[in-house]
Protein backbone atom coordinates (compact mmCIF):
# COMPACT_ATOMS: atom_id res chain seq x y z
CA UNK A 1 0.00 0.00 0.00
CA UNK A 2 1.15 3.45 -0.86
CA UNK A 3 0.85 6.26 1.65
CA UNK A 4 1.53 9.66 2.28
CA UNK A 5 3.27 10.72 5.47
CA UNK A 6 3.59 14.48 6.98
CA UNK A 7 6.97 14.93 8.45
CA UNK A 8 6.86 18.09 10.50
CA UNK A 9 8.33 18.62 13.84
CA UNK A 10 11.56 18.71 15.76
CA UNK A 11 14.05 21.25 14.58
CA UNK A 12 17.72 20.71 15.34
CA UNK A 13 16.74 16.50 14.61
CA UNK A 14 14.72 16.70 12.00
CA UNK A 15 15.89 13.78 10.01
CA UNK A 16 15.99 11.16 12.80
CA UNK A 17 13.22 12.00 13.94
CA UNK A 18 11.45 11.78 10.87
CA UNK A 19 12.67 8.41 10.48
CA UNK A 20 11.37 7.45 13.98
CA UNK A 21 7.96 8.67 12.87
CA UNK A 22 8.14 6.37 9.91
CA UNK A 23 9.19 4.03 11.45
CA UNK A 24 6.27 4.57 14.20
CA UNK A 25 3.51 4.58 11.69
CA UNK A 26 4.69 1.76 9.30
CA UNK A 27 4.30 0.05 12.84
CA UNK A 28 0.94 0.71 13.64
CA UNK A 29 -0.35 0.42 9.75
CA UNK A 30 0.85 -2.68 9.13
CA UNK A 31 0.99 -4.57 12.74
CA UNK A 32 4.57 -5.61 12.70
CA UNK A 33 7.34 -4.31 15.22
CA UNK A 34 9.76 -5.20 12.47
CA UNK A 35 10.56 -2.19 10.04
CA UNK A 36 13.29 -2.20 8.10
CA UNK A 37 13.73 1.39 5.74
CA UNK A 38 14.82 1.27 2.48
CA UNK A 39 18.28 3.12 1.34
CA UNK A 40 16.44 5.43 -1.14
CA UNK A 41 13.82 6.40 1.23
CA UNK A 42 16.63 7.42 4.14
CA UNK A 43 18.77 8.99 1.47
CA UNK A 44 15.36 10.96 0.02
CA UNK A 45 14.87 11.72 3.89
CA UNK A 46 18.67 13.68 4.09
CA UNK A 47 18.87 14.83 0.73
CA UNK A 48 18.65 18.33 2.35
CA UNK A 49 20.33 17.82 5.23
CA UNK A 50 19.84 17.39 9.15
CA UNK A 51 17.44 20.22 9.47
CA UNK A 52 15.42 20.47 6.24
CA UNK A 53 13.51 17.08 5.49
CA UNK A 54 10.70 17.61 3.01
CA UNK A 55 7.22 18.61 4.22
CA UNK A 56 5.79 15.17 2.96
CA UNK A 57 6.54 11.93 1.33
CA UNK A 58 5.05 9.21 -0.14
CA UNK A 59 6.04 5.71 1.18
CA UNK A 60 5.04 2.27 0.19
CA UNK A 61 4.86 -0.38 2.73
CA UNK A 62 4.73 -4.30 2.02
CA UNK A 63 4.97 -6.75 4.70
CA UNK A 64 6.67 -9.68 3.95
CA UNK A 65 8.07 -13.19 5.43
CA UNK A 66 11.26 -13.27 7.60
CA UNK A 67 14.12 -15.52 6.42
CA UNK A 68 15.79 -15.56 9.31
CA UNK A 69 15.13 -18.40 11.75
CA UNK A 70 16.64 -16.87 14.57
CA UNK A 71 13.85 -13.61 14.50
CA UNK A 72 11.40 -13.69 17.14
CA UNK A 73 8.71 -12.08 14.24
CA UNK A 74 7.56 -14.61 11.33
CA UNK A 75 7.18 -11.00 9.05
CA UNK A 76 8.47 -7.63 8.79
CA UNK A 77 7.61 -4.46 6.80
CA UNK A 78 10.10 -2.87 3.98
CA UNK A 79 9.52 0.90 3.97
CA UNK A 80 10.23 1.81 0.07
CA UNK A 81 10.22 5.55 -1.15
CA UNK A 82 7.74 6.46 -4.07
CA UNK A 83 8.52 9.77 -5.88
CA UNK A 84 5.39 12.06 -7.04
CA UNK A 85 5.92 15.42 -8.99
CA UNK A 86 3.10 16.89 -6.53
CA UNK A 87 0.73 15.57 -3.66
CA UNK A 88 -2.68 16.57 -4.83
CA UNK A 89 -5.57 14.44 -4.98
CA UNK A 90 -3.45 11.43 -3.86
CA UNK A 91 -5.06 9.20 -1.98
CA UNK A 92 -4.24 5.65 -0.38
CA UNK A 93 -3.84 3.02 -2.64
CA UNK A 94 -4.01 -0.22 -2.54
CA UNK A 95 -1.84 -2.17 -5.28
CA UNK A 96 -3.93 -5.29 -6.54
CA UNK A 97 -2.86 -6.94 -9.91
CA UNK A 98 -5.03 -8.02 -12.07
CA UNK A 99 -5.22 -12.20 -11.61
CA UNK A 100 -5.77 -11.09 -7.66
CA UNK A 101 -8.75 -8.64 -8.64
CA UNK A 102 -10.08 -11.35 -10.89
CA UNK A 103 -9.89 -13.96 -7.87
CA UNK A 104 -11.79 -11.33 -5.47
CA UNK A 105 -14.36 -9.99 -7.79
CA UNK A 106 -15.04 -13.04 -10.63
CA UNK A 107 -17.35 -10.82 -12.57
CA UNK A 108 -14.73 -8.30 -14.30
CA UNK A 109 -13.00 -9.55 -17.07
CA UNK A 110 -9.46 -8.57 -18.35
CA UNK A 111 -11.78 -5.99 -20.50
CA UNK A 112 -13.25 -4.05 -17.80
CA UNK A 113 -10.16 -3.52 -15.44
CA UNK A 114 -9.04 -0.07 -15.66
CA UNK A 115 -5.61 -0.20 -13.90
CA UNK A 116 -5.08 2.51 -10.94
Amino acid sequence: MAFGICLLGGFKKRAPRALKEIRKFAMKEMGTPDVRIDTRLNKAVWAKGIRNVPYRIRVRLSRKRNEDEDSPNKLYTLVTYVPVTTFKALLKQLEIFPAQLLSVCPLLTYRSYVPF
